[in-house]
């Protein structure tokens, strides 16, 4: 069974290009960011977030976490938006095996798709080896975290108008920075 874990591609792709993802490995801001404590016990992670950003009720397409940059309600023109999708991988593969076969299947997939320019490099998810993938194409770039740990996968996209981004990107390194696993 193929798992195609990308997230926002596909709109990015049909060319909405109201999205730009933002790079999680850029410099921190100047000013500190104030940071809120989120824990799922239902999912086995916890990871700090930016006090201003809304952790979302409901999470959006099949992830089971997500995050805004604004109050529900605001226009969409300004959200910037992180989502974390999980899944289980086979037990017949190691993590680094499987982190390898996921990334291929992402990058398969966004070239499939229209996507150019694709680049993948390590990249870590907490203190989890992972990959960026990172998209550019004509009208946006995205950027995903992948990383496997116990066979688990876990896959990070963080978009953001290109107005918002590097403020996005900021951000989004201190919620990849803080992600651990709940051993």
């Amino acid at each position: 069974m193929q798992r195609f874990i990308v997230i926002f591609a596909a709109a990015m792709i049909a060319g909405s290009g109201a999205l730009i993802a933002a790079d999680p490995a850029t410099k921190p801001a100047t000013k500190p960011i104030k940071l809120r404590h989120f824990d799922s016990s239902a999912f086995n992670f916890h990871l700090d977030y930016p006090d201003d950003w809304t952790v979302l009720e409901h999470p959006v397409n099949n992830q089971v976490f997500s995050m805004q940059t604004q109050a529900p309600g605001k226009a969409d023109q300004n959200l910037g938006v992180m989502g974390l999708r999980i899944d289980t991988g086979p037990a017949t593969a190691n993590d680094d095996q499987l982190l390898k076969q996921i990334s291929g299947q992402m990058v398969d997939y966004l070239f499939n798709h229209g996507g150019k320019n694709i680049a993948i490099k390590p990249d870590k998810l907490g203190d989890i080896p992972a990959r960026r993938i990172t998209l550019d194409t004509a009208a946006s770039k995205a950027v995903y975290i992948v990383a496997v740990l116990h066979h688990t996968e876990y896959v990070f996209n963080i978009a953001a108008p290109a107005d918002q981004m590097e403020k996005m990107m900021s951000a989004a390194s201190e919620v990849i920075r803080s992600f651990r696993v709940n051993e």
